[in-house]
């Protein structure tokens, strides 16, 4: 990841991605908020061997999980 700015541009991907696991507005928000906190934290584990939008969607799928 070079910027925060790169996962600014898959957002709303990862906002759909939340609400088809989800189905619910306001837990699939949280979700992507806790993505983005959690990828911040861990940036420098994203090796780039895979779209930033596949990262991220992992994240996420595993916030939901949990």
């Amino acid at each position: 990841m070079r910027s925060p700015d790169d996962i600014v541009v898959v957002l709303p991907e990862l906002y759909r991605f939340a609400m088809a696991l989800v189905r619910d507005h306001h837990l699939a928000s949280d979700l992507v908020q806790d993505t983005v906190v959690r990828a911040m934290e861990r940036a420098s584990q994203y090796r780039g061997d895979a779209p930033l939008a596949a990262w991220l969607k992992r994240i996420l799928r595993n916030l939901a999980i949990d």
